[in-house]
C-alpha cells in the first residue's frame, strides 16, 4: 500500500456519504477545512466540517465509523512509518499472501464439492469480508494481522501500567486509567467439592446418600485433625475432577469468572462484609457493594455474622449415615427419606448456600416442651467445645465476628489459610452442584502477604531476568511458581496472567487510541472531526462501565434473593430431635413429638 493511501484513509468513512459528481475534483485541505471543492468551470469552494459533516458528526454510528478509520490509520502507519518495523511489516504481508492463496484454493474445493465456479466461491468470500476485490481482500486481511501485532506489542510494552494502574493515582501523569487488579478485584482460590443428591432448591427437604454423608464427614475431620494437607485431600477427595487434578486449585477468579454466584459472591462477602480485617479495604474497592447491600446479605440470611457449621455436626452425619429405620426396624412417614437423620442434619447445618465457616462446637439441638408443643434452645450454632478448639485444625482468625463473638477459632489448612464452606450449585449444572469447601489461596485485600499483588501476578516466569525476587535474588512466591514444576509449566501459568490481563477491558483499543491523541502523534486538523470521535469515545466507555456495574448490582439482587427464599424455607427444617430419637426405643421418645401430626411424624 503506498503511503499516501494510508495516511488519506481516516476520511474514507466521512467521504462515503457525500454525492460529488465523478468529474469533479474534491481535494483536502488543512487549512481550517476538511473539503476543497473544484466544480468544471475551475470555481473552488471550501467546506468546514460543521458545513458537510453536521448531522453526521452527532451521530454515534457514523462517529464510530470515524473513529475505526482513525483507528486503521494509526495501526497502519505504525508499521509503514515507525521505525524498527520493516522485518514485523515484511512478515505480516508474507502471511498474508499465504492465508490469502489457502483462501483461494479453499475456494476451489468448495467450488468441486458444490458444483459451483470458483468465483462463485470467491464472491461470497469478498462478500463476507466486506471486500470488491481481491485486493481489497488482501487489504483487509492485512489490517487484521496488523492490528493484532500491533495490539501485541502494545499489551507487552505496558503491561506492567494495564495491571496495576489504578484512577485514584494522584502521582503527576497518571491517566487514571483503572488496571486489571483494580478493575476486577482477583483472587486465587481453590476448592474441594462434594458433590451431593439432594435437588439445589431443596431448601429444607433435601436428601442425600449415605456416601455423601460419608465423604462430608471424611473432609472435615481429616481436616481437623490437620495431618494431609488441603491440596493433598482435593487430589483424593474432590468430585470436581479438573481441579483435583491441580490440587483443588480452580486459578484466577475475578469480576468477570463466571462461577456460581454462592462460591464467587460467597468470597467477596466474606472479605467485605464479614471479615474487619479486610472489610474496609474491600468495600473502598471495585467489589462495589455499598453499605445497603451489605446490610441486605446479612438480613438475607437472618444474621449479622457469617455462616456456622458446628464441627460435631459432621461426626453426627457420619454417625447416623446409615441409619434409614426406626427401633426394631420400623419406619417413621411410611420410610420417607426427608425423616433420615442424616437428611434432617444436612437440612439444618449444610444445606445453606450463604457462605459459612466450621466452628469447634457441639451441635444444640435443644428439647421438645410438651406444654407449648415446641423445640426450646436449637440452633444452627451449637455451643463452644473445648476439646474440639484443641484439634490441630482449628485456628484463631482475628476480625471474624462468630455467634456472640466470644471465640473465634474456625477450621484452617495447615497454612493457616481459613476454610470457607457454601452450598452451591444448580441442577443443571451437576459439575458444581454440592458442598465447596474453599479456600483463598491470594486475596488483593491481604496487606500482611510478603509478596505484592503486583508481583504475585506478575507475568513472567522463574529464570527470566524480569521475574520477581527477594533481597538474596531467589524467586518470589507467586502464581507463576505457586506449585513446584517445570519451567514449561511456569511459562504457562505467567501466559495464563498475562492474557488475563490483557482481555479483562473491551475498551482497550480506545485506550490505545487515546495515548496516541495524547502523545500528539495523531492531530486531527479539524477540530469538530477530533472533538466528535473523543465525546464517542468517552461516551462509549462510560456506557460500558455503567452496564457493567448495573450487571454486578443485578447479580447480588439475584443473589440476595436467593438467600431470602433460603431463609423463608429453611423454617420448615424438620427439628435436630428428631434426628437424635429417629433410632431410639419408643418408651425412650418423647412420644408426643411422634404421634401423628407431630413434630417429627408430618411436616409442619
Amino acid at each position: 500500500m503506498k503511503k499516501d493511501k494510508v495516511t488519506l484513509g481516516i476520511l474514507t468513512g466521512a467521504l462515503s456519504i457525500m454525492a460529488l459528481a465523478a468529474c469533479d475534483a474534491p481535494t483536502y485541505n488543512t487549512h481550517g477545512y476538511v473539503l476543497t471543492y473544484t466544480n468544471a468551470a475551475g470555481e473552488q469552494l471550501s467546506y468546514t466540517a460543521e458545513d458537510l459533516f453536521g448531522t453526521y458528526l452527532n451521530d454515534s454510528s457514523s462517529v464510530s465509523t470515524m473513529y475505526q478509520k482513525a483507528y486503521e490509520l494509526i495501526v497502519r502507519n505504525y508499521f509503514y512509518v515507525e521505525p524498527g518495523q520493516e522485518t514485523v511489516l515484511a512478515t505480516l504481508k508474507s502471511d498474508t499472501n499465504a492465508e490469502l492463496q489457502s483462501i483461494k484454493e479453499q475456494c476451489e474445493d468448495d467450488a468441486s464439492s458444490n458444483a459451483t465456479t470458483y468465483d462463485d466461491e470467491f464472491s461470497k468470500i469478498l462478500s463476507q469480508y466486506g471486500a470488491a476485490t481481491e485486493d481489497d481482500l488482501y487489504e483487509t486481511l492485512l489490517y487484521n494481522r496488523m492490528q493484532t501485532e500491533f495490539e501485541d506489542q502494545f499489551y507487552e510494552n505496558n503491561i506492567g501500567h494495564l495491571r496495576d494502574s489504578r484512577t485514584d493515582d494522584t502521582e503527576e501523569g497518571a491517566d487514571h486509567f483503572e488496571g486489571y487488579l483494580q478493575a476486577m478485584v482477583p483472587y486465587h482460590v481453590s476448592h474441594l467439592l462434594v458433590n451431593v443428591d439432594a435437588s439445589s432448591g431443596a431448601h429444607y427437604n433435601g436428601t442425600i446418600s449415605s456416601d455423601d454423608a460419608h465423604q462430608l464427614y471424611t473432609v472435615a475431620y481429616n481436616l481437623a485433625l490437620a495431618g494431609t494437607s488441603f491440596g493433598n485431600l482435593a487430589l483424593m477427595l474432590s468430585d470436581d475432577s479438573a481441579s483435583a487434578a491441580n490440587y483443588g486449585e480452580l486459578g484466577i477468579m475475578d469480576k468477570s469468572t463466571s462461577y456460581i454466584n454462592e462460591f464467587k459472591l460467597g468470597i467477596y462477602a466474606y472479605e467485605q462484609i464479614y471479615n474487619s480485617v479486610t472489610s474496609t479495604s474491600a468495600s473502598e474497592s471495585a467489589i462495589g457493594v455499598d453499605s445497603a447491600t451489605q446490610q441486605a446479605v446479612k438480613d438475607a440470611t437472618d444474621s449479622q455474622t457469617i455462616g456456622t457449621i458446628p464441627y460435631e455436626a459432621f461426626l453426627e452425619l457420619e454417625e447416623m449415615s446409615n441409619v434409614t429405620t426406626g427401633y426394631n426396624g420400623t419406619q417413621v412417614n411410611n420410610g420417607d427419606a426427608e425423616y433420615y437423620p442424616r437428611n434432617i442434619l444436612f437440612n439444618k447445618y449444610f444445606n445453606k448456600h450463604n457462605i459459612c465457616v466450621i466452628t469447634p462446637n457441639s451441635v444444640s439441638s435443644g428439647t421438645y416442651d410438651s406444654v407449648t408443643n415446641t423445640i426450646t434452645g436449637e440452633n444452627d450454632y451449637g455451643t463452644y467445645n473445648e476439646e474440639y478448639a484443641a484439634l490441630p485444625g482449628f485456628q484463631e482468625v482475628p476480625g471474624l465476628t462468630i455467634g456472640d463473638g466470644s471465640h473465634n477459632e474456625i477450621l484452617c489448612t495447615n497454612e493457616g489459610s481459613p476454610i470457607l464452606v457454601v452450598r452451591g450449585g444448580t441442577d443443571g449444572d451437576s459439575s458444581y452442584q454440592g458442598i465447596h469447601f474453599i479456600v483463598i489461596n491470594r486475596s488483593p485485600f491481604d496487606e500482611t502477604a510478603s509478596v505484592s499483588l503486583s508481583d504475585y501476578y506478575t507475568t513472567y516466569y522463574p529464570g527470566h531476568a524480569k521475574y520477581p525476587t527477594n533481597d538474596e535474588g531467589e524467586p518470589l512466591r507467586t502464581y507463576v511458581n505457586y506449585f513446584d514444576a517445570r519451567t514449561s509449566s511456569y511459562r504457562e501459568r505467567a501466559e495464563t496472567v498475562y492474557d488475563t490481563i490483557v482481555g479483562f477491558d473491551s475498551n482497550i483499543d480506545k485506550y490505545i487510541f487515546e495515548k496516541y491523541f495524547e502523545s500528539q502523534k495523531l492531530v486531527f486538523n479539524n477540530k469538530e472531526i477530533g472533538e466528535a470521535i473523543e465525546n464517542w469515545i468517552e461516551t462509549a466507555t462510560l456506557t460500558t462501565k455503567l452496564e457493567d456495574e448495573e450487571a454486578w448490582d443485578e447479580t447480588w439482587r439475584t443473589y440476595i434473593e436467593y438467600l431470602e427464599q433460603q431463609t423463608a424455607e429453611r423454617s420448615k427444617n424438620l427439628s435436630e430431635v428428631c434426628a437424635i430419637q429417629y433410632n431410639l426405643n419408643p418408651s425412650e421418645r418423647d412420644s408426643e413429638l411422634w404421634t401423628n401430626g407431630g413434630l417429627c411424624d408430618d411436616r409442619r
